[in-house]
């Protein structure tokens, strides 16, 4: 059967072989005249160098991981990347001194080091001893392979012309030796390079590699020690040692060999000491949006602006943890080639993060073929995902995210005994490095400080374990949690995991629950309630869905949100306008802030199924002090229109409303709306309360997400959702969870 035929080179990449090849020429020839061969003529020079571009770049220059259909240039997604010293890991004592700086930070991504990033050409330049360090997939081998075709290009600072420039400084020769390749092969680093320029035809390869080393002309890129299996790890390490002793003093004008390695931080134990340690850091914003342009970089592409497309979703607060995967450039790969094949993130967040989860568990390896020895022998990949998943759990339940060593290898033990009956001698510690270094699923932060790699892993496996555990548990869980901001993000993967009837019903009974507690505790928001029931919702419900009931009862509280702002206004109006009007507008205007009820407005625009009911609240303040009170007007009127287009309520109803609109100083109809606005207002604590109204319209929004997150949902159990949305606390049909 013949083999594929290879892809296509492109003019870009024919240009950079060419210009590769002619600096390579200038590089060997300026040096080769010492060796005194008569073999080594013009020629032969200029049919090798050729020859050394094309191989470098048919082996290093492609990109093709995670099952891609075909590879993809380097150059055309290559993101320059930033890199930080190892100091942030001596910047925090303890795990609890890192919790609290998290925590601090908003629980947004990794907190930000105070250390200030490097681009890494810039590291590479003044290093001559460089170590890269990161996670699995964090761009190790990308960097190096870059470097070298850095330093294949000619220097910028005597480039003329239209040709490919760069900031690598030094006229050094590169060579890329993958480590792993010592599985196999006799460890011997200088049989390794000469080897690269056999394959490419230099004449006199060993003679000509000898005396490039000599004088200081090469730049070796040593990759992945990290996958060197560890029963010839130490030869290898002594091999790089003596190599670099041989060979990593200066020459005659001051400078030498140049040598940058790689391997994964949680494996390297300083082993040559001589290398200065760097990590590399996660990816900003603006290199994921970079990154996402390159991908993205057709024509066609280029004006449905896909990139643009993507980044909005991802920057979407509904998606903000696949925006925190995608700062690792492995996981950023994955979801460029899943917005490619969709043109959209899967419709469940649970499915994304599961993909995300197997491929730092063990289809990168796997495509690496890196052969490292089993976390241990009957620990299958399943059953290490339910030993970390009951962990996270664990630990989110505390409100934690960082741990001990020692927390985790407890764990382990006790796990492996209780699973598998481990003996009681089983090496925790030694589960716990295969799991860093293979895997990068815990990492260390800090002297003893671990944590998932991601906060979103362990939500992912906090949600895991709680829908294995079943309704009992979960329920449990909604009754405890419901409220509470941080557990949003599982409770919408919960709902990704199978039929989500029963918990998107488990979180409205607790709604539900929550709304009796403010009504029991506030005759104003009692008679607001009644009113809501009494007075606006004189509907035949035949003739309208659960979801648009639903929908019209919260888009009513955001109407009378925008007339409690007009009524609010003329009342600090008339109060001050003998004193200062800009004063009482500067008061109005952080009133209207305190009154933003901007949820119940977006709630019921996506309970209506209708683009067009506008979620935007911002006030428009004017000097004039009749304009803000008209401006919340003319907004609740166009509210109005949108519940009339998607509501069922009566004529009698709307035109009631209606009539409201119209109230001026003088004759105002709208007093029925006084309990109800006067809610909305800061209220005593024991009267229920604006920020009760708050968290429980919140919570009503997370049950929406969970309905669009849900791997698979009923009409008959989601009508029974909105059913409760709809029930009065003082006429409940709610059941007890």
């Amino acid at each position: 059967m013949p083999s594929p035929s290879p892809p296509p080179v492109s003019e870009y990449q024919k240009k950079l072989e060419q210009e590769t090849a002619s600096t390579l020429f200038q590089l060997v020839w300026s040096g080769v005249k010492l060796v005194g061969s008569k073999l080594w003529t013009e020629a032969a020079i200029r049919s090798a160098t050729h020859e050394y571009a094309t191989h470098y770049r048919q082996r290093f220059g492609d990109v093709k991981v995670l099952g891609m259909a075909q590879p993809v240039p380097l150059h055309e997604i290559y993101t320059a990347v930033c890199l930080l010293s190892t100091q942030h890991l001596r910047a925090f004592t303890d795990e609890l001194s890192m919790e609290r700086e998290f925590k601090k930070a908003g629980r947004n991504h990794w907190f930000a080091s105070s250390e200030e990033k490097r681009d890494g050409i810039e590291v590479a330049n003044r290093t001559r001893f460089l170590n890269i360090l990161g996670a699995p997939g964090s761009g190790k081998s990308t960097f190096l392979r870059r470097l070298g075709q850095e330093a294949m290009l000619a220097r910028s600072d005597k480039q003329a012309g239209e040709g490919l420039s760069t900031n690598y400084v030094h006229a050094k020769l590169p060579v890329l030796i993958e480590l792993r390749r010592f599985r196999q092969d006799e460890v011997n680093i200088l049989s390794a390079i000469t080897q690269e320029f056999v394959t490419c035809g230099f004449p006199e390869a060993p003679v000509f590699v000898k005396a490039a080393l000599e004088r200081g002309k090469l730049l070796v890129l040593l990759d992945g020690l990290d996958e060197v299996p560890n029963y010839k790890l130490d030869e290898v390490i002594r091999a790089v040692k003596d190599f670099i002793d041989r060979y990593g003093s200066d020459n005659a004008d001051g400078d030498g060999n140049r040598f940058v390695m790689s391997c994964r931080t949680a494996h390297y134990k300083n082993f040559v000491p001589k290398f200065s340690d760097v990590v590399l850091a996660d990816f900003s914003n603006e290199q994921i949006e970079k990154f996402a342009e390159n991908w993205f970089s057709s024509l066609s592409e280029r004006q449905e602006r896909t990139a643009q497309a993507l980044m909005k979703r991802l920057k979407d607060p509904q998606h903000q943890q696949a925006l925190e995967l995608a700062r690792t450039p492995l996981l950023l790969t994955f979801l460029c080639m899943t917005y490619q094949d969709r043109q959209d993130l899967p419709p469940t967040q649970a499915t994304l993060y599961r993909t995300a989860l197997e491929i730092l568990l063990h289809k990168w390896a796997a495509e690496r073929r890196v052969h490292n020895e089993p976390v241990y022998a009957e620990l299958t990949a399943e059953l290490e995902v339910d030993m970390l998943a009951e962990m996270a759990a664990t630990l989110f339940g505390e409100d934690r995210f960082f741990f001990t060593r020692q927390h985790v290898t407890d764990h382990i033990k006790r796990f492996m005994q209780n699973e598998l009956n481990a003996p009681k001698t089983l090496d925790a510690d030694q589960i716990l490095t295969a799991i860093e270094v293979q895997q990068g699923l815990i990492v260390r932060r800090a002297q003893d400080a671990y944590s998932f790699s991601h906060l979103t892993i362990q939500e992912y496996l906090t949600a895991k374990e709680l829908w294995s555990a079943g309704p009992t548990v979960w329920k449990s869980v909604v009754r405890d949690h419901l409220f509470e901001e941080r557990w949003a993000v599982v409770f919408v993967l919960m709902a990704g995991m199978g039929k989500a009837d029963e918990l998107l019903l488990a979180m409205a009974e607790s709604c539900q629950q929550r709304w009796q507690e403010l009504v029991s505790a506030s005759e104003r928001l009692a008679s607001v309630d009644a009113w809501c029931r009494d007075g606006l919702l004189q509907v035949d419900g035949d003739q309208c869905s659960s979801s648009r009931l639903a929908a019209t009862r919260f888009a009513l509280l955001a109407l009378a949100r925008e007339l409690a702002i007009a009524r609010d206004l003329d009342l600090y109006l008339t109060l001050e306008r003998e004193r200062d009007v800009n004063l009482a507008l500067s008061r109005a205007r952080g009133r209207a802030r305190d009154l933003d009820l901007a949820r119940a407005r977006e709630l019921a625009r996506e309970l209506a199924f209708d683009s067009s009911f506008d979620s935007n609240t911002d006030l428009a303040f004017d000097r004039d002090a009749d304009r803000p009170r008209a401006g919340a007007r003319a907004r609740a009127r166009a509210i109005l229109s949108a519940i009339a287009e998607f509501s069922c309520l009566n004529p009698a109803a709307l035109d009631s409303i209606r009539s409201g609109l119209a109230f001026d100083e003088e004759n105002d109809p709208a007093m029925y709306f006084q309990n109800l606005w006067a809610i909305f207002h800061f209220a005593p604590a024991d009267d229920g309360g604006l920020r009760g109204c708050q968290v429980l319209l919140m919570a009503w929004q997370l049950v929406v997400r969970c309905r669009d997150a849900a791997y698979r949902t009923t009409a008959t159990g989601w009508d029974s959702v909105c059913d409760l949305m709809l029930t009065s606390p003082t006429n409940s049909r709610a059941t007890d969870a």
